[in-house]
């Protein structure tokens, strides 16, 4: 069994500081999808380089949000259930999007959270 690094920071309530290792940004956003709205590009539009795309279904019970490129539709996306989370690496030309069905009742609810 390995040992715990014993190199680290510690707060003033003494416990370890974290940071992501080589983490040059960090940023979040909220994205809704309704009869109105069927898709959106997933983007934060951060001011530095992405490398990790975090998604969550924050929708109500039985709404499936469908993610992929640019190209996505319901049927072939990949299907993100409500309370599912998924992540993603990203390059500088990565588009992700979010689709649900146009029969979909309800509203969906997608949080992306983008690491640079």
């Amino acid at each position: 069994m390995s040992k715990p690094s014993k190199h680290f920071n510690l707060d003033d309530d003494r416990f370890a500081k974290v940071s992501f290792a080589n983490n040059n940004g960090l940023k979040t956003a909220q994205f809704t999808l309704d009869s109105n709205n069927l898709s959106v590009t997933l983007t934060t539009n951060p001011s530095f380089d992405r490398r990790l795309l975090v998604l969550k279904n924050g929708s109500e019970d039985g709404i499936i949000v469908y993610v992929g490129n640019e190209d996505v539709a319901a049927g072939d996306g990949i299907p993100l259930y409500p309370g599912d989370i998924m992540q993603f690496p990203l390059d500088e030309d990565s588009t992700f999007k979010a689709v649900i069905a146009p029969n979909q009742l309800g509203l969906a609810k997608v949080y992306a959270l983008e690491i640079g």
